[in-house]
């Protein structure tokens, strides 16, 4: 009979044993320290690293700003001797004191390198400054020395002797500077050249000059010689063709301009003398009055003819002749004055006035007008008279009113009169007249220029004269003599209509 197994039938497998060793921290949070800490480590580095590089960099570029502005400071000081040793100093200077910014040693040393590399560059650039600087100073010698030697080469009243001697000066520095390499041997010589072809260009001059001037004297001594063609005749025939003659008509024809203008002046002062003496104003010496009536016969028959007139036109006492005769001479000076500020063929006319006509316009004119158109034809030859300031400042008020008026007036005189033209041009020359005259009333009388309003008004007045009185303004100038007083009417200080 089969049974069933007991434990004695079952056998025991002994159990192996197998040891593990784990290395294990007692407590987790540690491992996490460690790591935090190699992290802030190297974090702090990279902190580091970052203000180390920070500190190069700025040293860098103000080490670089300061170099070149002590390179800049150098460039505007004339003490070219002593670029190269200030620099260094000044580059150590600003290389300690960069290097002691730095916070680390290493890094120190190395930009001192740099730094120093960077200084020796500078000291190359100065170099070359400084001899650039020499150079220029060396140049400069030269151009004054040829400044001066010029002046004396041009002084016609310095010795010969003295003029060669400074162009030899001059020539012998040029070439000295050539054989230093301050100056290259093209230029010196051109420098050279240049100068001793001045001594004899202006030696030539003087030569012509004198000769000239001699030729003048002859021309000028001889009673028989009285017109410039005369006196330019003699000249053709006893100076040869060339630069000699060309300088000698020069000579003959500019002396003869100024004895021209110098016997103008002195016959307009005798003319307004006459008639400030005939007025009560001054008085002449019989000398005097002998020699004006001599030398300007035509100018005292016309004025007395002048004077004659006035009194056949039947004025009541000497006052209102007087008077009257004041007003006629201002309103012909103004035409005249007006005339040839506006047409240049009338200017021109008036300027090249012969001994005589100046003489037949003066006679009817009164003392103080004849100084004014004297004047105006000194300022109009470029001599100056007068008042200048006052003189201009009337002429431009006078082309404000005409530009103001000349319009108006080329519809309205010229179409009164069914297109007459001549008729128009003559109250056209009344307006300049009347204009001229008001425009130098004004400045006297207020000392500046009329207002935008009151040259309107001024057009306007002359306008109104002209309608009612069909004769320009001359109702007006003559009766009156000077503008009514500012400020104005209603009335006035509309458009022209």
């Amino acid at each position: 009979m089969a049974r069933l197994p007991g434990p004695e039938d079952v056998q025991r497998t002994p159990l192996a044993v197998t040891r593990r060793i784990v290395e294990a921290p007692v407590d987790q949070s540690g491992g996490q320290m460690v790591r935090v800490a190699d992290a802030a480590s190297e974090l702090l580095g990279r902190v580091r690293d970052a203000q180390i590089e920070a500190e190069v960099r700025a040293a860098d570029s103000r080490y670089a700003l300061d170099l070149d502005r002590a390179r800049r400071e150098l460039e505007a000081d004339n003490d070219y001797t002593t670029y190269e040793q200030r620099f260094q100093q000044k580059a150590q200077e600003l290389r300690n004191t960069y290097a002691e910014r730095l916070s680390s040693p290493a890094h120190r040393r190395l930009w001192t390198q740099r730094a120093d590399a960077q200084a020796a560059q500078g000291t190359v650039q100065v170099r070359d400054l400084a001899r650039r600087k020499s150079i220029e100073g060396a140049v400069s010698g030269v151009v004054q020395l040829g400044a001066a030697a010029q002046e004396i080469i041009d002084d016609d009243g310095a010795p010969e002797s003295l003029q060669v001697s400074q162009l030899q000066s001059y020539a012998h520095m040029v070439r000295s500077n050539v054989s230093r390499g301050i100056i290259p041997a093209d230029d010196g010589e051109r420098m050279v050249a240049t100068m001793e072809q001045y001594y004899r260009t202006r030696a030539e001059q003087r030569s012509l000059v004198a000769g000239a001037q001699r030729a003048a004297d002859a021309v000028f001594a001889d009673p028989r010689l009285v017109t410039l063609d005369d006196k330019l005749g003699w000249v053709r025939q006893n100076v040869p063709e060339g630069k000699a003659r060309a300088a000698a008509e020069d000579e003959v024809a500019q002396r003869f301009q100024r004895q021209r203008v110098a016997r103008e002046e002195s016959q307009e002062q005798d003319r307004i003398a006459f008639m400030r003496a005939e007025n009560g104003d001054g008085t002449l010496d019989g000398a005097t009055r002998a020699r004006i009536e001599q030398e300007q016969p035509d100018f005292i028959q016309q004025r007395r003819e002048y004077r004659r007139s006035l009194w056949r036109q039947g004025v009541a006492d000497v006052e209102t002749a007087r008077r009257e005769a004041q007003l006629q001479s201002q309103s012909a000076t103004d035409g005249l004055i007006a005339d040839a500020l506006n047409d240049p063929a009338k200017l021109r006319r008036l300027m090249e006035a012969t001994p005589e006509q100046l003489q037949r316009i003066t006679a009817r004119l009164e003392p103080d007008d004849a100084v004014r158109l004297g004047q105006f034809r000194a300022r109009a030859l470029g001599r100056g008279g007068g008042d200048d300031a006052q003189a201009q400042l009337v002429e431009k008020v006078f082309s404000d009113l005409y530009s103001r008026a000349e319009p108006q007036a080329v519809l309205m005189l010229d179409g009164e009169f069914g297109g007459t033209k001549g008729k128009g041009e003559v109250n056209k020359a009344q307006l300049r007249r009347y204009l001229l005259g008001n425009a130098r009333e004004f400045v006297t009388r207020y000392g500046r220029a009329p207002s935008e309003q009151e040259l309107t008004t001024i057009v306007n007045r002359g306008f109104e004269q002209q309608r009612t009185r069909n004769e320009y303004g001359q109702s007006f100038q003559y009766r009156f003599g000077r503008p009514p007083p500012l400020p104005l009417t209603a009335e006035e200080q509309k458009p022209p209509r």
